[in-house]
């Protein structure tokens, strides 16, 4: 599933420190980036083989800065329109 991210270096995504990281913590921080990277949400549930949407959003979509920025920031960009 996730089993990718041991093969990643490290310097990929900053400073986190894959080798000390457990598996939960892998997956949880894979989940999230791909959320943040705006990955759709039923992607990234089908890829950590849940069942529904629900508990991907319920488990992994909470609110990060990351998150508050690009959603303020397509606000602005429909206001725009």
């Amino acid at each position: 599933m996730i089993l990718w991210l041991t093969s990643i270096k490290e310097e990929t995504i900053g400073s986190i420190e894959l080798n000390t990281m457990t598996l939960v913590s892998k997956r949880i921080t894979h989940a999230v980036m791909m959320l943040e990277a705006g990955v759709y949400i039923k992607t990234v549930s089908t890829r950590l083989g849940h069942k529904s949407i629900d508990i991907t959003a319920n488990t992994y979509l909470h609110m990060t800065a990351e998150h508050e920025r690009n959603a303020l920031k397509k606000f602005e960009e429909y206001l725009k329109k």
